[in-house]
């Protein structure tokens, strides 16, 4: 029968996923611009591929288009056009897309050169002789700091849903 008078706790927790990207990692919400570098490769490349796989079967249709006008019925070509059409449109957004992602990756890319750029100012300003004007530097860069990085995450947070 056991102690009915104890409520059971649930098994498992849902884990929560973390900007990282990885499985148990740290709690850590900082930005990592190696796995987004390498997230950055597998998705453009993947997206060229793609583009390029409708391309050769955009080549195909057309080439069949030309030979097919010499002999065929109007229905079939017909199709055949609108099928090389929809493939066009397709191709148009997948470029589109391959372009917004090159975006967002020279948008993140800048931001996080600029907060490498503030921690090395921070450390600059650490080595130096503390002053007021030293300690009003180190808070001002440290604000930044915070900035670039809070740009990083919200450059990020896209990037990670589609992971």
């Amino acid at each position: 029968m056991g102690n009915s008078a104890v409520p059971k706790k649930p098994q498992s927790k849902p884990k929560k996923s973390h900007l990282s990207g990885h499985k148990g990692g740290s709690s850590s919400r900082e930005p990592q611009p190696k796995r987004l570098e390498e997230v950055y490769t597998a998705l453009k490349q993947g997206l060229d591929e793609y583009l390029e796989v409708h391309q050769t079967e955009l080549d195909k249709l057309t080439s069949l288009m030309k030979d097919m006008k010499r002999n065929s019925r109007l229905g079939v070509l017909y199709d055949l056009d609108k099928q090389i059409k929809s493939i066009e449109r397709y191709m148009r957004r997948l470029e589109f897309h391959i372009s917004k992602v090159d975006e967002l990756y020279e948008a993140f890319c800048i931001q996080s050169r600029l907060r490498d750029g503030a921690i090395r100012m921070k450390q600059a300003f650490s080595s130096s002789p503390s002053t007021k004007g030293t300690k009003e530097s180190i808070a001002e860069v440290n604000r930044r700091y915070k900035e670039y990085t809070e740009v990083l995450r919200t450059l990020l947070a896209p990037t990670m849903k589609i992971l």
